[in-house]
């Protein structure tokens, strides 16, 4: 492959990654993990290690597919955006307790929380990366480089997208705990319901 359509190529994968973090599902979701997080440093690295973990999935799914020419079933697809819904709804109700009792975030190191939580967005958005990766280049280096590149604009989209929100949280702190808490509170209601609708709207594809 030349170099201008290898760089085109690498190019789009990146502004690929960086539309795709900024899905509602993933936004939702960092959304209730940075919300739990106190000050703009670990807010914003939230959204560096979901974006890694999302990346970590997808190349570790992706070049395996481009190898064999092969792509993932369709039902598999779906049974991972299940999962997803199930994760949302998981967070929001775990971020909406935790608030009401005002602990912390979990049991977990927020860092892990947030790369597992990545992981699982990537098994179910990959297929379509995966895909379209195979689809324009033709060699195994090229495929590891788009699907990185595709990575590093996942990781630099929801790093922006968290930042954003530790900057809400460095203001709600100085306007005090409570404007905090209701910004979490928020968060978690989302997911909640955008993880019933997911859950709802898949189910429906089940049974019809």
């Amino acid at each position: 492959m030349a170099l201008y359509p290898m760089l085109s190529v690498f190019l789009f994968g990146l502004i690929l990654g960086l539309k795709h973090a900024l899905e509602a599902d993933h936004v939702i979701a960092v959304s209730t993990m940075a919300t739990r997080q106190s000050g703009f440093k670990k807010a914003a690295l939230t959204g560096i290690y979901w974006g890694a973990g999302h990346t970590t999935t997808i190349f570790l799914m992706g070049l395996p597919v481009f190898l064999f020419k092969t792509h993932l079933p369709a039902d598999m697809a779906v049974g991972f955006e299940f999962v997803v819904g199930l994760m949302l709804l998981y967070l929001g109700i775990s971020a909406w307790y935790q608030k009401e009792k005002n602990r912390t975030d979990g049991s977990l190191q927020p860092g892990i929380k947030s790369m597992i939580i990545g992981m699982i967005h990537g098994l179910a958005g990959g297929s379509a990366v995966i895909l379209l990766a195979i689809g324009t280049v033709d060699s195994i280096w090229y495929a590891a480089g788009f699907i990185l590149l595709f990575g590093v604009g996942t990781i630099l989209g929801m790093l922006a997208f968290s930042s954003v929100i530790g900057l809400s949280l460095a203001y709600s702190h100085k306007m005090g705990a409570r404007i905090q808490q209701r910004v979490t509170g928020w968060a978690a209601l989302l997911s909640i319901l955008y993880g019933l609708f997911l859950i709802g709207k898949i189910g429906l594809e089940w049974i019809g």
